[in-house]
């Protein structure tokens, strides 16, 4: 089966997977934003080394790939590719990050010069060039994460697997098997490195 037809909707379940996974990320943050003594992940209780917030994260990098490496198989134009994920990611973090720090941030921010601060605009200004900036001046400094939008953590690797998947592209790793069965056994063998995979920092932890 080719990656087209896998990904093609009513050939599998992507929506369900989906919707489990922003479950999972619910759930496994909630331990950490909400930290109740005793109580723990139960995926983390489980396996020992990650909890379902970070399963789930990883399960949607991986669809990520697939989707946008069917995307550059289907286009075969490096140009149109590099425009299309332009076009998705820097408008969307753009407006984001304007409502943040527009309208959300001055409602709860206690910092009375809110607007005279130059953070404030080098929030968006950082976040639209991918140049990623968690923090607005005043807002939830009391708290224990004063992130007002931490997810935004995922956006430089998804850039980065755009970039890596480019050069794979040019190199034309994704029409030649032994090339592209090379990079994989490379990608295999890093992540089994201690500084290469999650699992095994984890473990070392």
């Amino acid at each position: 089966m080719l990656i087209a037809d896998a990904v093609r909707r009513g050939n599998n379940n992507f929506d369900l997977l989906r919707l489990v996974a922003a479950a999972m990320v619910i759930v496994g943050h909630s331990y950490a934003l909400v930290p109740v003594k005793g109580e723990i992940d139960p995926i983390q209780a489980l396996v020992g080394f990650a909890y379902s917030g970070s399963l789930a994260v990883k399960f949607f990098f991986f669809l990520s790939g697939i989707l946008v490496t069917n995307s550059l198989l289907q286009k075969q134009d490096i140009i149109e590719f590099v425009t299309m994920r332009t076009a998705r990611v820097v408008p969307a973090i753009a407006v984001c990050s304007a409502i943040l720090a527009l309208i959300i941030g001055p409602i709860f921010t206690t910092d009375t010069k809110y607007f005279s601060n130059p953070d404030v605009f080098r929030f968006i200004w950082g976040n639209s060039i991918i140049n990623i900036q968690y923090t607005l001046p005043g807002v939830f400094q009391n708290l224990a994460f004063k992130e007002v939008n931490a997810s935004l953590w995922t956006i430089p690797y998804e850039v980065c697997a755009y970039i890596v998947l480019a050069g794979f592209f040019l190199i034309g790793a994704l029409k030649n098997k032994h090339v592209a069965a090379a990079i994989c056994v490379f990608f295999i063998v890093y992540s089994l490195l201690p500084q290469g995979g999650d699992f095994f920092i984890f473990l070392q932890q």
